[in-house]
This record gives C-alpha cells, structure tokens and sequence, in this order.
C-alpha cells in the first residue's frame, strides 16, 4: 500500500483517505509493539533472567565436578533464553522502527495532499515527541517540512516547547518548523517565542538564582536561545517582518512591564474597582500609547489562518485607553481597553504573579473538542447534536507568572447574580452567607455524625429554594428568545460538563463559572486546577463537576431529563468517536516541559 501511494503523481481525495487509514493503521501497530516491549511483565522477566545469568557465572567459577556439569546446563539453557528473548525485543524494536517511519511519511503526506484529515496534526506531533530519540525517526523527519503551516499552528504552543540548540535531527526539524510558522503565520506564532525568551523576566530574584542552580536550567536557557535565532532569522526574512517582530517585542515587554507595576495604595479600595488609573508616564505602554507602531497586532484577538503572510484578517492596534482599571482580586490585574483596526473595542485582562500557562492549555484543549462538535458541512447536524460548543476566549501567557485574557464581554459570576438577586426572589430565606456559614458550623463539630450533617444540609435547602430560573425572566422578555437562550444555556452546561469531566476540572466555585447576559452560554475561567487534581486537595473534590439545584433549576420542568441529558450524551459520543485523538493530545500534554501537572504547596495555598 505504501509502495502504490508513493507512486501517486497527482492526490486525489481517494488518495487522502487512503494515506489517512494507512497511517492510522501504522500508529496502532506502533503502539501495541511498544506496549509489548515496555510491558511491566515482559521487561521485570527478562531483568531475572539476566541477573540469574549472572549469578550462574558467578557459581561456576569456583564449582567443581558434578555441580560444575550441572550449573554449565543451566548456564547453557540460560544464554538460550536470553538470546532468544534479545532477538524477539530487536525484533520488536525493528517492527516499531518500520511502523513509526510509515506512520510519520503517511501522516505527513496525508497533510499534504488534503485538508479532509487536518486533524492528522495531533498524531503526527504525538509520534516524533514521543520518539525523538529513535534513530529511525530521524530519517523521516524531512517529510514534516512539507506539512502546510497552517495545519500545525494548533501545536504551536507545544512546538515551541521543544525548542533547543542540540543539534540533533529531532531538535534541528522542530527549529525548522518554529521558524517556518514564524515566517508564515506570525501573528499566530511570535507570541509563543516570546514567551520563551521571556520566560523569567518577572521571577523575584531569589526564584531566579535558584532556577540558574537548578537541573532545568541549562535546558531552559538553550530553550530560550532557540527561540531568540529563530526571532533573528524571522526578522531577516523581509522588512515587513521585521517589523512585525519588533512590534510585538515591544508590546509584550509593555505589557509584562504593566503586569507587575505596583498600583497607586489610594486605587486599591474595592469601592475604586473600575475606575480609571491613568498610566505612569515612565511606564513603556504610555510611551507605546503616543506613538502606535503601524504593525502592533491585537493580543487576545483570533485572526484567521488565511495564506502564508497575509495579514488581511489580523486585526491591529489603532488607539490604547490613556490608563487602566482594576478587576479586583488579590493580585489587582489590570483592565486594559483597545480599539482594533477592525472597528471593535477589545477589553484585555493583564494579570501578574499567576501563571497563565496551563489555562492556555485548557482553552487548547476546549478548542479541540469544538472541532469534533462542530458540523462538517451546513445542516449535518440536528437534533441534539445541534449548537454544542464550549464557549472559549483567548489566553496569552508572556513569562511564566504573566499574561494577557481576552475579556469575556456581558457575563457575569454565579456567585454576583446570586448575591445581587437572593434577597429580591427569596425576600424571608437566609442570606447565602448565613446558609454558608451554618454548613460550615456543623462541619466543624468534630462529635457531628454523617447524619447530623446530612440533616443541617437538607434544611438549608428547605429554607433556600432555587431561583436561578428567574435569570431568564430577567434578561429575555419575548418567549421566543427566553425558550433560544434556555436551549442555549443547557447544551453549554452540557459540554461544560462532559468536557470538565473528562479532562478533571477542578475549583469550580461560584466565580470561577460565567454565565453570558446576552446568549446565556457558560464560560469556565480559572482552569488551575485539572486533570483531577482537585481530588488531591486536603479537602478532595469528589464529584465529577458542578451541576448543583440551581444550575437544574434554569433547565426548565425537565431539569436533567430533557435537552441537558441528550445534549451530554452527543458530546459523549463525539468525544468517545474521536477518543484517540484526545488521548494523542493529552499524551503530548503530560510530558510537555513547560508544564508542572501537579499540585504544589504554592497552588494549594492560592486555591484556599
């Protein structure tokens, strides 16, 4: 099969299913070699039968006579089994090595020659991450250099996590790849690099001499490095991405340096929570301010991947506001507001001391799902798989304790409505502050049984009728757009729901979930905490994700057994149709280098 598509001059689509089913076919066969040479069982039996080798000839140099005769058979029937169990792993090894070099050309040809499989991406960057040392790999890596760029710019961000100056096959196409992105699509890229190069600007200093005494150092710095030529050969191409490059330095250095500017002590009242701070004049934003370079793209937008260098869909900066406000919160991230070439007024979050980084990866991942949700042509869909999305906005990381959001425009935290509404649709019922702490009074009681604390429960809950319904009646008047948003509202908690469960989103506190004022959509913020490390917490977050008497009570008289059930079930089933390609992508998460999937005092802290 391979020998026949080889052959083919000009692809057809026949020619794009058939590569896609060919490397498909070679990637499981990889990977079922691989789980047999790395079987626990296989690799601990041939580890004994080594050491019993080795403690024979050990024996047989001081044996004599009959004992001698008999450890020499054993000796002999030893060596026959480690020879044999050493030509089955290089066969093994071989099967893997042809397998994997097929799957690679084969993906990458699949590419190539059809857009129907771009999802092809995810395995292909999977299969040379995972054997990057495998010298049969090296070979084939020359066929990525033909993969469209626009086709890996989902995998920017762990593409640019491999970076480094080793001069290994493996390293040396990652940097050829990074630099032709760069080159083609910089406003999806530079970001990224830059992040990089700028890794530990905004570590304390303490942080910093412990980082260049640590083990990682080395391979941050030749990271960092990496990024930096790439960024200089970019610039060389031609004067308009030199530009280009120029410009977004300078931007994300002005933002970074916003990000950890100390607010003025007379701002930092939660009563001044959204007025505006004008900006220091020492600060590099104002100075940016005064004179816009022509080429300072739009951080937190999302142009489109359209061909290589054409800019048509970037939107760019034409005018900053002259100061900032505050979002509130510990850390006083900063509101900033732009107006786009493209008529729109983008709001930014620009928040310091937070690592931004795993958030980036959550809405990735999210983004990924959208495309299995979505229909792949106009009216394949109906019924309850109609509408699903997870609502998704940019994140920006700049080092690794600074970023930039996209603002979720018109929403608003669970926790706000709620507090601003309870004492207008429960006028007698206890305050949630009451209710709360009555919880927690009966939790604190060391002598309180289960049942105690189940009956203290059930009457806070007599006395605290649901209402979240009434969210609706406030916000959609006609019964048309109120029957649309509901609909609206239950897919979106339905996808939410599914799709925490699956990647084991955690901390999902009343604001930490939004709820859209204009289309009702839930939007997750706050993505710290996933893969179930939430289990992890001194207090374990045991249930699968939030779906509490009030979420239910905006669904309607069918609460969880009309579109919320259907609509779980198709995201379920998309999921589970696509489940190797989730599982390709979150292999690649687990040993990306820039990411720590575990919780450290400092996280647990933040968190309570």
């Amino acid at each position: 099969a391979a020998q026949l598509l080889q052959g083919v001059a000009a692809p057809t689509a026949w020619t794009g299913r058939a590569l896609h089913a060919l490397a498909g076919f070679a990637e499981r066969q990889c990977a079922e070699l691989t789980a047999t040479r790395d079987n626990d069982a296989a690799v601990s039996m041939r580890t004994q039968k080594a050491r019993e080798l080795a403690a024979c000839r050990r024996e047989l140099v001081g044996a004599q006579g009959a004992d001698a005769s008999r450890l020499r058979a054993v000796q002999r029937r030893l060596e026959v089994q480690a020879a044999s169990d050493q030509r089955e792993l290089a066969e093994l090894r071989a099967g893997i090595g042809g397998f994997l070099r097929l799957a690679v050309w084969a993906f990458a040809r699949c590419l190539e020659c059809t857009d129907a499989f771009d999802l092809c991406a995810y395995p292909l960057i999977a299969l040379i991450v995972t054997h990057s040392r495998a010298p049969e790999l090296h070979a084939e890596l020359e066929h990525v250099d033909s993969v469209p760029s626009h086709k890996l710019l989902p995998l920017a961000r762990q593409l640019c996590a491999r970076l480094s100056t080793d001069n290994d096959a493996f390293h040396a196409a990652v940097r050829r790849v990074v630099a032709r992105m760069a080159a083609d699509y910089p406003h999806h890229t530079l970001s990224h690099l830059f992040a990089l190069c700028n890794a530990d600007r905004t570590a304390p200093r303490t942080d910093r001499r412990s980082t260049l005494r640590s083990e990682g150092a080395q391979l941050e710095q030749r990271r960092s490095d990496a990024a930096t030529a790439i960024l200089h050969s970019v610039a060389g191409v031609s004067a308009d991405l030199k530009q280009i490059v120029g410009a977004v330095d300078e931007l994300c250095s002005a933002y970074i340096e916003l990000a950890v500017a100390t607010v003025p002590e007379k701002y930092r009242s939660s009563k001044l929570e959204g007025q505006l701070i004008k900006f220091d004049a020492r600060l590099r934003i104002s100075r940016l301010r005064s004179a816009l370079p022509p080429a300072l793209p739009v951080l937190t937008a999302e142009p489109r991947a359209d061909a290589p260098r054409d800019y048509t869909s970037v939107p760019f900066v034409t005018s900053l506001a002259d100061g900032y406000s505050l979002a509130g919160g510990i850390n006083l991230p900063k509101i900033l507001r732009v107006l786009g070439s493209d008529g729109r007024r983008y709001k930014q979050l620009v928040k310091g001391k937070d690592d931004l980084r795993q958030d980036a990866v959550i809405q990735q991942l999210f983004s990924v799902i959208n495309r299995f949700l979505a229909p792949r042509d106009a009216g394949s869909q109906s019924g309850a798989a109609a509408g699903l999305r997870m609502r998704t906005y940019q994140v920006v990381p700049l080092t690794k304790r600074c970023g930039v959001l996209q603002w979720v425009d018109n929403t608003l935290p669970f926790g706000n409505w709620f507090r601003g509404n309870e004492t207008k649709y429960r006028p007698t019922a206890p305050s949630m502050s009451q209710l709360r702490a009555t919880v927690h009074a009966v939790h604190a009681e060391k002598a309180a049984t289960a049942a105690q604390k189940r009956e203290v429960f059930d009457r806070v809950c007599s006395s605290a009728p649901p209402i979240f319904r009434f969210f609706f009646y406030q916000h959609f008047h006609d019964p048309r757009s109120w029957f649309e948003r509901r609909e609206t509202y239950i897919r979106s908690a339905a996808v939410a729901s599914v799709a925490g469960w699956a990647l084991g989103i955690g901390d999902r506190h009343l604001q930490n979930i939004l709820v859209d004022q204009t289309s009702a959509e839930i939007v997750h913020i706050d993505l710290g905490i996933a893969f179930d490390l939430g289990k992890l917490l001194p207090i374990p977050e045991l249930v699968p994700f939030r779906l509490t008497r009030e979420m239910v009570d905006g669904m309607g008289l069918l609460g969880l057994d009309g579109s919320f059930r259907h609509a779980c079930q198709a995201t379920l089933h998309a999921m589970r149709d696509n489940s190797r390609v989730v599982i390709t992508i979150l292999n690649v998460l687990k040993v990306d280098p820039l990411y720590l999937w575990s919780l450290i005092p400092l996280r647990i802290g933040k968190i309570h």
